[in-house]
């Protein structure tokens, strides 16, 4: 008999670095006919379900469920699995895994804010009851596990499908950033930082991919203000956007948020383009070997970094490149770490 795993998320609708984790850690469990899975979808309240995410969704093809409220949870799924695997210590979620005597594996995406208030305590002690937990970050681990951490957790980056195939050093031009354009994102720092160094904008152009609330408003800020050498695309498809970063020399990734991981460095890395990167949250973890880190929230530091990597010689820069991009094929948890995985929790 198949192990019978549910698999559960948070989504707020649209497709972000969880919502692509899910659904290929679903993929990879469905693959092996030595699992049974399905899918339990939890919509956060005055969120909607986008029809991209459905598409996700669908092409992993598994029985599929939505629930908006902890009462409306269903509660059969989860009588019906032998092992529960959430993103984030769900509360509801993690409860009737525990009263139903599950097995209960969690990855937390997200640091644990505000620890000591009602929200935050019961979060604590979902958490808390899991078989096994996994961290995307010792950042996002340190602020749910005080020292020493527990033998029955791991931190490590979590990512989705990635190219992983070095791009051309020939024709590599230029900066590229991607993200949501939402404050402490880095947007305005970077359009700062790019818009008074001293390099020479044709061959170091910085191109800005991404939408979000503050896209219209610096796009049109730009315009009235041109800069040489940026160019905005707003949103751009997944096949876009590693085409335009593993067509640049440097990924720039410069959030001021307390960052919980930093999934672009990663995707970055993938086609062997090195990054510049604050020293925000979990960033500087997932940035690999040669990277640049700034001081988070600082123009002047940015600056610096954008005007060093241009001086750089080609002999170093393809160094560095090549040691990012073997670096991260060593980091990365493959689809047989996770079924491994999920055996060992059966049979423990």
């Amino acid at each position: 008999m198949p192990i019978k795993i549910l698999l559960v998320t948070p989504t707020q609708g649209g497709i972000g670095g969880i919502e692509q984790f899910y659904s290929t850690v679903a993929s990879f469990l469905r693959s092996d006919k030595r699992f049974y899975i399905k899918l339990l979808v939890k919509v956060v309240s005055n969120y909607e379900l986008s029809g991209a995410l459905s598409s996700v969704l669908n092409r992993v093809g598994a029985e599929t469920y939505f629930y908006r409220h902890p009462s409306g949870i269903p509660t059969n799924l989860l009588r019906w699995s032998d092992i529960v695997y959430t993103q984030n210590p769900i509360p509801e979620v993690c409860l009737f895994a525990k009263l139903f005597g599950k097995k209960l594996a969690i990855t937390h995406h997200n640091w644990l804010q505000k620890p000591n208030s009602l929200q935050g305590i019961r979060w604590r002690l979902s958490s808390a009851a899991a078989d096994f937990r996994w961290y995307n970050s010792n950042f996002v681990r340190n602020t749910w596990e005080k020292t020493p951490p527990n033998e029955n957790s791991e931190s490590f980056p979590t990512i989705s499908n990635v190219p992983m195939k070095m791009s051309q050093f020939e024709g590599r031009k230029g900066f590229t950033f991607i993200s949501r354009w939402i404050p402490n994102k880095g947007v305005e720092i970077l359009l700062e930082a790019y818009q008074t160094s001293n390099v020479d904008r044709s061959l170091w152009p910085l191109t800005m991919m991404g939408s979000g609330p503050l896209l219209d408003k610096l796009t049109k800020s730009c315009q009235n203000d041109p800069i040489n050498g940026l160019t905005i695309t707003g949103f751009v498809s997944e096949e876009e956007k590693f085409q335009r970063i593993g067509a640049s020399r440097w990924h720039i990734t410069p959030p001021c948020t307390f960052e919980d991981m930093g999934l672009t460095p990663l995707e970055a890395r993938s086609v062997g383009v090195p990054c510049i990167v604050s020293d925000d949250g979990g960033v500087p973890e997932v940035c690999g070997p040669g990277a640049i880190v700034v001081r988070r929230g600082d123009v002047d530091s940015l600056r610096d970094a954008i005007e060093k990597v241009t001086e750089m010689s080609s002999g170093t820069y393809e160094g560095i490149s090549k040691q990012t991009f073997f670096a991260l094929q060593r980091e990365l948890r493959t689809g047989e770490f996770y079924r491994q995985a999920f055996l060992n929790l059966y049979n423990s």
